[in-house]
């Protein structure tokens, strides 16, 4: 059921449960225009209301998506690449979110192949914690937009 509502598995009546499709050509903008809107909300949040910033659960996810870039490793980098997002709305304080984010990024996440490169990805996530650790939120948004596509 979780995995149903999460949008890995379609429920289908009186046919069982299956693997859900990529999104359709005229839902992939709607999902990562929600995404946006989502984690730049989140961030715009955590920038201009949070103190006291602390960053090392980013740090450590940033630090572990660089290693698993290097060695190839796309199941990690994708798994990686969501607890950074996820960690990033989560320090902004607000765990309902999470919950509303979860399913639209589980639909991007399932088929993620953007990158041919791997390291890229790692520098658009850095990219992203930085202009957070400068509260720049100008430069973090455009940071956001470049990541989620």
């Amino acid at each position: 059921m979780q995995l149903t509502q999460e949008g890995m598995l379609t429920a289908e009546r009186n046919c069982g449960v299956r693997v859900s499709q990529a999104p359709s050509e005229w839902m992939q903008p709607l999902i990562i225009e929600l995404r946006r809107s989502i984690e730049t909300a989140s961030v715009a949040h955590l920038i201009k209301e949070t103190e006291d910033l602390d960053l090392a659960p980013l740090e450590s996810i940033a630090d572990r998506l660089g290693k698993a870039c290097e060695q190839g490793d796309m199941a990690t980098v994708t798994e990686l690449d969501m607890d950074f997002h996820q960690s990033l709305i989560e320090l902004a304080g607000d765990g309902e979110v999470v919950a509303i984010w979860r399913p639209i990024v589980m639909r991007m996440i399932m088929h993620y192949s953007r990158h041919k490169n791997m390291a890229q990805s790692y520098e658009e996530h850095v990219a992203i914690l930085d202009a957070v650790r400068a509260r720049d939120l100008q430069r973090a948004v455009k940071a956001l937009t470049a990541n989620i596509q």
